[in-house]
């Protein structure tokens, strides 16, 4: 039996806020010993590796030196149920020092799905699948464990990912085909009794695949997506995980077309109370909240349209506007100290931060997420934008310029560096024409963004008024 790791893991996340990183990973490594299901602790046991490999500069090849003692360990014992869960705590010990090491991930995953740990086999196939997209044989693993977890779509979605990848993978479109009649039998076993009723079965079974793999746009949709959510809950057994899942699933489709927050609330605390150290459905909560206020704000703006000198309706809707905000703040600061190493929460924050003009807090979360690789271009162009607002615009231009020397391609976040860019030199030296050689540094990059999209913003104006000052200067 999986035990409570709830006081190591927040012991871990206090030193990952000091920065005492070994300490923090030995105390992650502790929590997995005791509960190698515990997915969040491993998703932030890699985090805070990553982060500790990279200001350590520990190179792949003296990891395998770091590492000798547990990587001995790995090679003496195969995957196999005598051994799978000695072997996974040596992986995690040898991971600490090269976290995406690809054969010793795929020995931990593999040894989860032998001791049946399933959803944390999910958690290490997909990290794989990050960082090795078109490895094939992590592929097969992935959905052999989406299977195995009874997530039947997922799997059939990664066998389609395979047959992109390599159209000459028979076994893939083999396994697509089993998964599918599968698929097909399970959401309909309760209505098989009657032979005579397969013409309607198939038909049914086409409207369900069609429910659960398109964007659900109508109530109609969203009923009927509801009823089979449902269906699947009663079939799920009396694993907590499984059934916490699938209350939050019915709660997400409550939040769809015409939200129903009172019904949605009730599901996320249906599965806070069925995995109450999961902070994802403490997340959900916290998220059906602020989109309650944002419905609120919604329709006090709406009025204020039809009523804008209403002085009682625009001090409500300020009201709302700082509560939902207060809110925002609150729940993502939380987040931030529950998954320090989560860039998405820390640029989510800076980005709240940004939106109520507090640069400077917005500005240690952009810097933080700027190492990002996901997020590197959006956080330099964000950083540009804080230090141009505070007027330190030669911090402002090389945020823009390292991100420009970034994008080899044309594309929108391209076209917004440039126009940043020219701002930002525009408004050097108070905008003064004379003796202020970034005049011409405007007009290049004003004039390579018109060149290539003269809609974008107002760029044609902007490069018009430039080069209308530079002759009247």
């Amino acid at each position: 039996m999986a035990m409570d790791t709830t006081k190591l893991t927040e012991k871990a996340r206090e030193a990952v806020q000091k920065r005492n990183y070994a300490y923090a990973l030995d105390l992650y490594q502790q929590a997995l010993a005791l509960n190698a299901e515990n997915v969040e602790a491993r998703r932030e046991l890699r985090a805070v590796a990553s982060r500790y490999v990279k200001e350590n500069g520990i190179s792949p090849s003296s990891a395998w030196i770091k590492g000798w003692s547990p990587l001995l360990q790995i090679l003496l014992h195969g995957v196999s149920q005598k051994n799978a869960e000695k072997l996974m705590i040596e992986c995690e010990k040898f991971l600490v020092n090269d976290p995406g090491n690809l054969w010793v991930s795929t020995k931990l995953g593999l040894s989860a799905m032998e001791l049946g740990y399933f959803k944390a086999a999910i958690a290490v196939f997909e990290d794989i699948r990050q960082n090795h997209p078109e490895n094939i044989p992590n592929l097969y693993h992935l959905a052999s464990a989406y299977e195995k977890a009874g997530d039947v779509n997922q799997a059939i979605a990664v066998c389609q990912a395979i047959g992109r990848a390599a159209p000459q993978e028979y076994e893939a479109a083999q396994q697509l085909k089993d998964l599918s009649a599968r698929q097909s039998v399970d959401v309909f076993r309760k209505g098989a009794e009657e032979g005579s009723k397969s013409i309607v079965k198939d038909k049914d079974t086409h409207q369900k695949f069609e429910i659960e793999q398109h964007e659900i746009r109508s109530l109609e949709e969203r009923n009927a997506a509801l009823a089979l959510e449902k269906e699947h809950l009663a079939a799920a057994g009396s694993d907590p995980r499984h059934l916490a899942n699938y209350h939050a699933k019915i709660g997400d489709l409550w939040l769809l077309v015409e939200p129903d927050f009172d019904q949605a609330e009730a599901c996320y605390r249906k599965a806070r109370e069925l995995q109450p150290t999961d902070f994802t459905y403490v997340f959900k909560m916290d998220d059906l909240q602020i989109k309650r206020l944002d419905a609120r704000a919604r329709g006090l703006e709406a009025q204020l349209k039809a009523a804008p000198a209403d002085a009682a309706l625009k001090a409500e809707f300020q009201k709302f506007k700082a509560e939902r905000d207060d809110l925002r703040i609150k729940t993502f600061e939380q987040r931030a100290r529950v998954r320090p190493m989560d860039m998405h929460v820390a640029f989510t924050l800076g980005s709240i931060y940004f939106t109520i003009n507090r640069l400077d807090e917005a500005i240690g979360q952009y810097q933080r997420t700027v190492g990002d690789p996901a997020r590197r271009i959006d956080s330099l162009n964000a950083l540009g934008i804080c230090f141009s607002r505070k007027r330190q615009f030669d911090l402002a231009a090389k945020q823009f310029l390292t991100g420009l020397n970034e994008l080899p391609v044309m594309n929108d976040k391209k076209k917004a560096v440039l126009y940043y860019l020219g701002d930002t030199y525009s408004r050097m030296e108070g905008g003064n024409v004379i003796g202020n050689p970034n005049f011409n540094e405007a007009v290049k990059h004003f004039t390579q963004l018109y060149e290539a999209d003269i809609g974008f913003k107002d760029v044609a104006k902007r490069l018009e008024e430039l080069r209308s000052a530079q002759k009247a200067g």
